[in-house]
Formats: C-alpha cells, sequence, structure tokens
C-alpha cells in the first residue's frame, strides 16, 4: 500500500472558515492599500484608496492599540492625516521612523513626511513632496527608515503610447536627495523588494526575470530566471516570475509556473510549493523566518507555509483582504480589507485553528506513483 510518507507535505491544504481575530475595527469606506506598524507595536497607520482606477478615496488614518478593541470597533476613525494635495489620491505605501515619530507615506505620485506630534507635514530640504522628475509617475516604492532609504521604481512617460520606464532609484528620507541609481536593467518593476538590513534590493521585471542590486553601489549582483537562467524576454512564458520576497537569509519567488520557491543568497533553490489553486498577489517572509505568508489575488484566501516542516494552511478572511503585514516579533498578521477594516490575528493560533473540512490535494509526485505502482504489481504477482 502507499506509504502516507510518500505524498509530499505541502500538498496537505487546510481550508478554514472565517477565523475570529484577536482584534477589528473600522478604519473606512474604502480599501485599505497600505498599511504600517510602529517599531513599539504600539500604533498602526492605514493608507486608503481605489486601486483599479476612477474615483479615488483620500485618506491615512491612526489607530493607537489602546483602541485596538474599544466599543466603537465600527465607527470610522476620525484621526485622519490632511495632506496638502490638491487632488484626491490614494496611499499605497506607508512606512514609521524608528522613533515612531515620523510617517513617511507614498499616496500616488507624491512622497511625503509627517510629525506624528506635531500633526503637520514635513518638508524635503524645503519641498513638501519629494521631488523626483518633472510630473514622474510612480510605480513602486518601498521605505526603509533604519537605512533612511526611499526605493522608487518610476514612470518617465511623456506621452499616452510611448512608456520609458527607470530602474529604481534611492533617495535620502531627510533630505529627498538622489543617493544613487540602480544599474544594468532597466524596465517596468511589477514587484520590488529589499532584505530587512537594507544591503539588497531585488525586483521583478516584466520579463519575467528577478534581478538583485547591492543597495550600497548600485551595481546589479544577479539577474534570475528560475527555469533558463536566461536574463531577458526569451523565458517561457510559464517560467515567468512575479513575485519576490527577500528576508536576511532567504529570497521567496513565485511564477507563472504556480509555485512558491525558496532560494538563499547564492541563488540555490531550497524548497518549493505547488500553489496550483490561485494567483499569489502578495507574498512575504515573516522576520522570524520560520514562515511564508501570502495572499491570493481572487477571493477570501491567504496562506501560511511553514518552512521547516513544509505544511500549508490557508485560511478565509471576511470582507476581501487586500493587503497585510507582520508585527516585528512575527506573532501576528495584520489585514486590511477591501471595505475599510483592519483584522489582527495570531499567527500561531491560526497554524493550530480545527477547520470543519479537511481535504487533501491528490497530486502525487513521480516517487510516490512508482512506490504505487510497484506495490500493486507486488500484490497482483502473489495473487492478492
Amino acid at each position: 500500500m502507499l506509504d502516507a510518507l510518500d505524498i509530499p507535505l505541502n500538498s496537505i491544504i487546510q481550508p478554514h472558515e472565517d477565523l475570529k481575530p484577536l482584534y477589528e475595527f473600522k478604519v473606512s469606506d474604502a480599501p485599505i492599500l497600505s498599511l504600517a506598524l510602529s517599531p513599539h507595536q504600539d500604533f498602526i497607520v492605514a493608507g486608503t484608496g481605489n486601486s483599479s482606477g476612477g474615483k479615488k478615496f483620500a485618506g491615512i488614518f491612526l489607530r493607537a492599540k489602546s483602541e485596538w478593541n474599544d466599543a466603537q470597533e465600527n465607527a470610522l476613525l476620525t484621526y485622519k492625516i490632511e495632506l496638502p494635495i490638491p487632488i484626491d489620491y490614494s496611499t499605497q505605501a506607508l512606512a514609521i521612523s524608528v522613533d515612531g515619530e515620523m510617517i513617511i507615506g507614498q499616496s500616488d505620485d507624491y512622497i511625503w513626511k509627517w510629525d506624528r506630534e506635531n500633526k503637520r507635514v514635513l518638508e524635503f530640504d524645503g519641498s513638501k513632496f519629494l521631488s523626483i522628475d518633472h510630473h514622474p509617475r510612480v510605480e513602486r516604492v518601498r521605505i526603509l527608515p533604519l537605512k533612511d532609504m526611499i526605493i522608487i521604481n518610476q514612470d518617465l512617460s511623456k506621452g499616452i503610447l510611448s512608456r520609458k520606464y527607470i530602474s529604481a532609484r534611492i533617495f535620502d528620507i531627510r533630505t529627498g536627495k538622489l543617493i544613487r541609481s540602480l544599474k544594468g536593467a532597466h524596465g517596468y518593476l511589477s514587484d520590488l523588494a529589499v532584505d530587512p538590513n537594507g544591503t539588497i534590493i531585488a525586483g521583478v521585471i516584466k520579463d519575467g526575470s528577478a534581478i538583485f542590486w547591492d543597495a550600497q553601489t548600485g551595481e546589479l549582483k544577479k539577474a534570475l530566471n528560475m527555469v533558463s537562467g536566461i536574463f531577458g524576454n526569451q523565458a517561457e512564458q510559464k517560467q515567468l516570475i512575479t513575485k519576490i520576497a527577500l528576508s536576511n537569509k532567504y529570497i521567496a519567488i513565485y511564477g507563472k509556473d504556480k509555485q512558491i520557491k525558496l532560494l538563499d543568497f547564492n541563488f540555490k533553490e531550497l524548497k518549493s510549493w505547488d500553489i496550483s489553486s490561485q494567483t499569489i498577489a502578495e507574498l512575504k517572509i515573516s522576520p522570524d523566518e520560520k514562515y511564508i505568508i501570502f495572499r491570493e489575488l481572487y477571493g477570501p484566501v491567504m496562506g501560511i507555509i511553514t518552512i521547516e516542516t513544509d505544511k500549508m494552511m490557508r485560511f478565509k478572511i471576511s470582507e476581501g483582504p487586500t493587503h497585510f503585514i507582520m508585527s516585528n516579533d512575527a506573532k501576528r498578521i495584520i489585514i486590511g480589507s477591501e471595505k475599510g477594516g483592519i483584522k489582527i490575528f495570531d499567527i500561531e493560533e491560526i497554524l493550530k485553528g480545527k477547520s470543519k473540512e479537511k481535504s487533501v490535494d491528490l497530486t502525487i509526485t513521480k516517487n510516490a506513483l512508482i512506490h504505487l505502482t510497484s506495490s500493486l504489481s507486488s500484490l497482483s504477482s502473489r495473487g492478492e
């Protein structure tokens, strides 16, 4: 008979009913597009908007830990950061300074800083907004307050039909001045990631390649395609890389082959997991490097992979998750929804939770199939 150990652990999926969060509260009527948790984990900043175009909803809201579980859970927050932008905006990226006093954000094409105590916009050497180029379109932003860095990929097109992208560039948070441009590859970055130490910057180019830069020099370190090893547009369509995440020792990549792959920084593949049922919209490695957490593009489903055991667990989040972050101690997941709500879950409780329904992906590995065929042949030859 087939030994259960011959079925890969990562094929076991446990779908959950909606889970009960530790905390739940309403922020806005608009979808949550960005979140940031203060270094001391005592307040959350949420950015809202409409990522699909059309009408955009202004809003960046603060909530203190003392208010996370109060009696006004369903009330809209009134503590709103007002920015002197003459148009409605969506807030796609947020970060909080190490001392917790400054909030940095990207609202459409505007990069700004906000003084939390004095409730006012701070200036980049005389300018209220980071001045990058004349009317750029900001495409991807990563903000690292610990390193005083803002990494921006942008579109410099002047016309509707002509599109000119440049590789990411690094700006100083305090002054807004350009520190360096990333060299050796130019194009639209569909995803952008930075390791926690701020030493390696990774991007995914539209052609499906993952690229890695040295943040200190701006030099291209490596160009990677998971199967072909080709940097360019020659990779097979099904192998294109679409999402990337970095920790201090791991690289996680997801591609159109519907697999999450874990690599070390020598670019050696360590493990892989099949995510055949859905497309992944967001991918992160937990700060303690125990888990890979992902959000599926369609529907209310998220997932946690325990790296050591290969166990994968999917769970449902009501109201449609739109963005998530993890706490600095890697114990909590903070999830924003399309209806403007925020839910906070305990990771260990999710992993311990019992589902009403359990199913097993019946995909069998080649070795397991050989084992099964051999076992059946043996039984047949003995007349059993």
